[in-house]
């Protein structure tokens, strides 16, 4: 509502994230489960997934999102007062 667009097409990792986060509907959800969404079917080494999602949350954080997106206890979550405007 008056705030920028942007444009997630070129970021698709970045994109399901959100995806994720959108539909668990502000419960949160696990880094593990978020990899398992964002890069369905790679074998991730390591840390590398959740260095990965660190890298889409960054992005996404930086996309005007920082006040919406939690971190609590090894989970992500959308704020339950942020809302979709379409």
């Amino acid at each position: 509502h008056g705030g920028g667009t942007h444009d997630l097409l070129s970021r698709e990792p970045a994109r399901r994230v959100l995806r994720a986060l959108v539909a668990a509907g502000g419960a949160p959800v696990a880094v593990r489960d978020l990899v398992e969404q964002a890069w369905p079917g790679e074998v991730l080494v390591g840390s590398s997934g959740a260095d990965r999602l660190y890298v889409a949350i960054s992005t996404l954080r930086k996309l005007d999102l920082r006040p919406a997106i939690v971190h609590n206890r090894g989970a992500y979550s959308l704020r339950a007062t942020i809302r979709r405007v379409t």
